[in-house]
């Protein structure tokens, strides 16, 4: 699903149908980084990082969305270094 949702962020065309969706990317994140499932976490918080992206694009003027995005780069991050080792730090 989040692949889906990855490819439709992708699409210039096909953006704005995932747009209002970071939420939804949000809570996959967390779920797969509670099942310290590293790699599927990390795929959803760069999806999400994304969407948020695209909104703060569209809106530039609301510092919301460019907040949600690093919130979203650093759990990716996070998740793969998780990944890496093994284990997570914690700090989400």
């Amino acid at each position: 699903m989040v692949r889906i949702w990855g490819r439709l962020i992708d699409d210039p065309k096909a953006a704005a149908l995932a747009a209002d969706q970071y939420d939804v990317i949000l809570g996959l994140a967390r779920f797969f980084d509670a099942k310290k499932n590293w790699p599927d976490a990390q795929g959803a918080y760069r999806v999400a990082q994304k969407i948020a992206a695209l909104n703060f694009t569209a809106d530039p003027s609301n510092a919301f969305w460019r907040d949600k995005a690093e919130t979203a780069e650093k759990a990716s991050v996070e998740a793969e270094q998780a990944a890496e080792t093994g284990t997570a730090n914690g700090s989400r």
